[in-house]
C-alpha cells in the first residue's frame, strides 16, 4: 500500500510515520513549508497513484499566509488534485473543537472552514480531542514554553478546563485501523480519551515527568487581574490560547479510546 503523508514532522504526523514504517507501508512524506513544496505535493498526488493520502499538516497558531493556507485551503486543493476518490482514501486530520460553537479562535475557524469544503466528497475526517503523549506533552512542545527562565519553575492556570485527552499512540493506531479497513465512503470520527483531566492535572503530570515544579495560577487572577501580562509571559505567540475555552461535554457521537 502506497501512502502520502503531510505533517510528518509534527506531533501526530511523526508518530503516524513511525507506526506506518513499522508496518512496512510504502510512505512518502511531504514538507509543505513553502509554496514551491506545496505545489510539488499537489502535482505528485495528481500523477502518482497513492492508495491513501493522510493530511496531518496544520498550524495550531496560524499567523502567516502559509499557515492559513495549509489549515483552510490545502484540504480542498488535495481533494481537487486526487483523480479518483473511489480508488484513493483521503484522510483529513481536523479537531474536535469544530463542534464547539463557542470557539472562534483562528485555529478552530480555519479547521471549520476546511471541513466545510470537504463535505459530500467521500473524505474521512478525524477529529481528535487534545492529544497527549506518554509523558503528558501536548503538541509540539507547547508546555516547554512555560519553563520560566529555564529554572524548572512552571506556572499554569488552575484548574483550567476539563479535557478528555486522547493518547498519541492510541490515536495513531486507530488511524492505522481506518487505513487498513475497506473503504466505506465519507465518515467523520470524533475521538477522545476515556479519562477526564483538568488542564492543571495534565500539566502537573508533565512537570513531574521532568522533575519540575508546577505553580498554580488561579483562573480568576488570570482573567481579571493581569490578563495581558499573563499572556505575554506564559503564552508565547498565544500558542496555548486555544486550550483555555473548550467545553468537553458538547460533542455528540464521540469515540473513546
Amino acid at each position: 500500500m502506497k501512502i502520502a503523508l503531510t505533517g510528518s514532522t509534527g506531533f501526530l504526523g511523526k508518530e503516524l510515520l513511525r507506526i506506518l514504517n513499522d508496518k512496512k507501508f510504502d510512505v512518502e512524506c511531504y514538507n509543505l513549508r513553502s509554496t514551491e513544496k506545496i505545489n510539488i505535493f499537489l502535482n505528485d498526488i495528481s500523477k502518482v497513484k497513492y492508495n491513501v493520502i493522510i493530511n496531518s499538516a496544520a498550524s495550531i497558531n496560524p499567523t502567516t499566509k502559509n499557515d492559513f493556507y495549509i489549515n483552510k485551503y490545502l484540504p480542498k486543493n488535495i481533494l481537487s488534485s486526487i483523480k479518483d476518490l473511489n480508488l484513493t482514501k483521503f484522510i483529513h486530520i481536523s479537531s474536535i473543537n469544530v463542534k464547539n460553537p463557542m470557539l472562534n479562535d483562528p485555529y478552530t475557524l480555519s479547521k471549520k472552514f476546511a471541513e466545510s469544503s470537504l463535505k459530500k466528497n467521500n473524505v474521512i475526517i478525524i477529529r481528535p480531542s487534545l492529544i497527549i503523549d506518554e509523558s503528558y506533552n501536548i503538541s509540539n512542545q507547547l508546555f516547554e514554553n512555560l519553563n520560566l527562565f529555564g529554572m524548572g519553575i512552571c506556572p499554569m492556570i488552575y484548574p483550567g478546563n476539563l479535557y478528555s485527552p486522547v493518547k498519541l499512540n492510541l490515536l495513531s493506531k486507530y488511524i492505522l485501523d481506518i487505513i487498513s479497513k475497506d473503504f466505506v465512503g465519507e465518515s467523520t470520527y470524533n475521538i477522545q480519551g476515556k479519562e477526564s483531566l483538568f488542564l492543571w492535572e495534565i500539566f502537573e503530570n508533565f512537570c513531574k515527568k521532568r522533575s519540575r515544579k508546577a505553580i498554580k495560577i488561579n483562573t480568576k487572577f488570570l482573567n481579571f487581574v493581569l490578563p495581558k501580562l499573563i499572556k505575554k509571559l506564559f503564552y508565547k505567540n498565544n500558542k496555548l490560547q486555544n486550550f483555555l475555552y473548550i467545553d468537553r461535554k458538547i460533542h455528540e457521537k464521540v469515540i473513546e479510546i
